[in-house]
Parts: structure tokens; C-alpha cells; sequence
């Protein structure tokens, strides 16, 4: 992933950056599976309440594995983006996925909220 100098302007300024088609559908199909029926996300999952008394989950763990998710952190299009936005190197610290569900009336299923970064910056997806 390249950015411009805009995006990287807009990220310094409002402190997240929105980045379409950073994964394909395809690809977005495929992190939805896995956290629906895959392990890594399963095992390392636990219910929470958001601030408005939602019910949240996370998903939460701190070493890479042979499995989707552990390829998304890990993604060179993801990584030299946040690389360029830190302006230093990155490194997985660990994993995190946020799932929420889709409130009455938009939808059913669950969402993927972002993909958190260092720095307590943000990737959504």
C-alpha cells in the first residue's frame, strides 16, 4: 500500500485514516469466515458491554500462528502503511478484533470494527 500525501496529512490531523480496498472482498469474506467458525479468534474471545450497554466481544491474543488472522497483521499492504504513518518501524505486538452486533434495522450478523495499531491508532476494515 502506497499513501499519498494527503492521506498522510489527514491521518496526522484527525489521528485514524480510512483506507478503501485495502483487502478484497474476497479477502473480507474470508477474516468474516474466520471469525465466525475459525479457532484463533474463538479461542481467544470474550463478551463484554460497550459504553451504551451493548453487548460486545473481543477477541484478543499476543502470538502469530499458521492462521488468517496472524497473515492480516503481518500483511506488507497493511504493515508499510502503518509503518509510513508512525514514521518508524512496526512490529505485531498482538492481535485484537472487535465484533459488535449490527444494531436493529442496518442488518444482521456481526461487524468487524477495526484493526488496531501502535500507538492506539486505527485501521478499519
Amino acid at each position: 500500500m502506497y499513501l499519498t500525501h494527503e492521506e498522510t496529512a489527514r491521518y496526522n490531523r484527525d489521528g485514524y485514516l480510512l483506507v478503501e480496498g485495502l483487502f478484497s472482498g474476497e479477502e473480507v469474506s474470508r477474516m468474516i469466515r474466520e471469525v465466525e467458525g475459525g479457532d484463533r479468534v474463538a479461542a481467544a474471545t470474550y463478551g463484554n458491554s460497550d459504553s451504551s450497554g451493548r453487548k460486545a466481544r473481543l477477541a484478543l491474543w499476543h502470538e502469530l500462528g499458521s492462521d488468517m488472522w496472524s497473515a492480516v497483521s503481518i500483511c506488507p499492504r497493511l504493515v508499510n502503511g502503518v509503518r509510513i504513518l508512525l514514521g518508524e518501524d512496526a512490529a505485531f505486538f498482538h492481535g485484537k478484533v472487535m465484533l459488535k452486533p449490527i444494531p436493529a434495522g442496518h442488518g444482521s450478523g456481526t461487524r468487524i470494527t477495526g484493526i488496531g495499531t501502535a500507538k492506539g491508532s486505527s485501521i478499519r476494515i
